[in-house]
């Protein structure tokens, strides 16, 4: 298997992971990885966080993975999340009872094994279109 190869795998393994709620970061992640995003969901550029915050808006929640693929050190994800905005507020939305699409994407940089800067951006404009339809912000 390529080095590219070996990358995408461990993107593919550690994204699945971490979406399901486990506890993965240290495992997949150097301990001074570098994020870079306007805002994280929720006020923190810990992807573990992160992820729970969406697993608490939408308890339903599927992620799908659209794409993946790199070069040299670096992996690009287009990603699919899916689920019932029924739990906690979102975004300071509170909860709908609709269905919500988002979609976003990241970009990684791999040294060693792991995962050492991560890029991520999610189609806010598409996320609060849905979020403003399902009703009023709180």
């Amino acid at each position: 298997m390529s080095l590219v190869d070996q990358n995408k795998d461990l993107i593919q393994r550690y994204t699945a992971a971490i979406w399901q709620g486990q506890s993965v970061e240290a495992t997949f992640c150097a301990a001074n990885i570098v994020t870079h995003n306007l805002a994280s969901a929720s006020g923190v550029p810990n992807l573990e966080q992160t992820a729970a915050y969406f697993r608490a808006a939408l308890p339903d929640l599927s992620l799908h993975q659209t794409m993946v693929f790199g070069q040299g050190d670096r992996v690009m994800q287009h990603y699919t999340v899916k689920g019932t905005h029924s739990g906690a507020p979102l975004f300071n939305f509170p909860a709908s009872g609709r269905e919500l699409t988002l979609t976003g994407q990241n970009i990684f940089r791999i040294a060693d094994g792991k995962i050492v800067e991560r890029w991520s951006i999610i189609d806010a404009a598409d996320t609060f279109q849905q979020l403003s339809a399902a009703g009023g912000q709180s």
